[in-house]
């Protein structure tokens, strides 16, 4: 008895062997010369094509990446804080942190390593390509995820001026006292680059002239044209923005518009976009007028993980009502065009999706 037991309990575990033997080697069991496993695998999603992007089912590991946006409280800044609170869904540990920041500084910052995500425009995406002013060095270092809203430039002047565009004031020889904010800040640039189109470098060649130019920040300058210390204040807004109608209302002035051969110049040197502010957006407005706008462009490194830009241009576009609460003005654009004018190449991740989307 107790050798007809041993018997069947020995072929029973030769069995079993045989039975593990036989699943390792149909699992292609690894040998000890075999590479150990990186952790890094993607199991297939369950019926269908292997899944390589994360979602708040299945989140992805991220490390920590910093957002630079704009001033506390700004409009930025709260964009910037929805943008990541959205994407971080779709990762473990709630990796990308909102900062402060500023459209010139962005780009700065972030081709130094120091944020992997930042907001800036596609006016200093511009410079930043070609290594100009406020820039030192050339850099492809950022790769597109999105354009976001746009901001008009604005050249504002008391309603007394019998001119209805910046072309037939600057023909006529006035000489004016203009107000305009810092030379790095985005208006001032702009409204550089748009003059250059009119035949003038620089403000100070428009003080050689016999004008003059009044500097100052924020509503500090806001204030002095009220003030009737300059007038023509150059502003670069939204359309319809607040504080602009605010200040129009406060003391009676005007809009000029651009001429038309200098809009289609700086549509095609610099890609931004006509924009019309449409009739009585402001008060003395009867008609519509034509100026110039760049878009606000949402920006990585180019070395990022490809997932963090595929679910930061799927939040961008999927989550653009809830942004449009976040932010009034986002109502104003078709989220079908965030995939257009962000100046630098896309990055792969974004691309992707922006494929998957039909959209590129």
């Amino acid at each position: 008895m107790l050798r007809t037991h041993l018997l069947k309990k020995t072929a029973f575990l030769v069995l079993i062997i045989l039975l593990c033997l036989g699943l390792l080697a149909g699992c292609g069991g690894s040998s000890p010369n075999a590479p150990a496993p990186t952790g890094n695998e993607t199991e297939p999603a369950a019926g269908g094509p292997e899944n390589t992007m994360p979602s708040p089912e299945q989140p992805g590991k991220l490390d920590v990446q910093e957002f630079v946006a704009g001033p506390a409280n700004g409009g930025w800044s709260m964009v910037a804080a929805a943008i990541a609170d959205k994407a971080n869904a779709y990762f473990e540990g709630f990796p990308i942190t909102a900062t402060t920041g500023g459209a010139v500084a962005n780009p700065v910052v972030m081709v130094s390593g120091e944020a992997q995500v930042g907001l800036t425009q596609g006016l200093f995406l511009n410079k930043l390509l070609a290594g100009e002013e406020p820039y030192d060095a050339a850099s492809d270092q950022l790769k597109g995820i999105a354009s976001l809203d746009s901001t008009a430039l604005y050249f504002i002047v008391d309603a007394s001026c019998p001119y209805d565009t910046l072309g037939e004031l600057i023909e006529s020889g006035t000489k004016m006292k203009v107000g305009v904010m810092p030379p790095s800040a985005a208006s001032s640039i702009a409204a550089v680059m748009t003059l250059e189109e009119y035949g003038l470098k620089s403000f100070e060649e428009i003080q050689e002239s016999g004008s003059s130019v009044y500097v100052a920040e924020g509503t500090a300058l806001y204030d002095a044209y009220a003030d009737r210390h300059f007038n023509m204040i150059v502003i670069n807004k939204a359309i319809p923005d607040a504080a602009t109608k605010e200040m129009l209302t406060g003391r009676d002035s005007k809009i000029l518009g651009l001429d038309e051969q200098v809009l289609n110049s700086l549509v095609e040197k610099y890609g931004w976009s006509p924009m019309t502010i449409p009739a009585e957006t402001y008060p003395l407005q009867a008609e519509e007028i034509t100026s110039i706008g760049f878009k606000s462009v949402l920006t990585v490194r180019a070395d990022v993980p490809e997932e963090l830009a595929y679910v930061l241009a799927k939040v961008c576009y999927e989550e653009k009502a809830y942004l449009e609460t976040v932010q009034a003005q986002y109502k104003a654009f078709d989220r079908k065009e965030m995939c257009k004018g962000t100046v630098v190449d896309m990055h792969p991740g974004a691309l992707k999706y922006w494929q998957e989307m039909g959209l590129l």
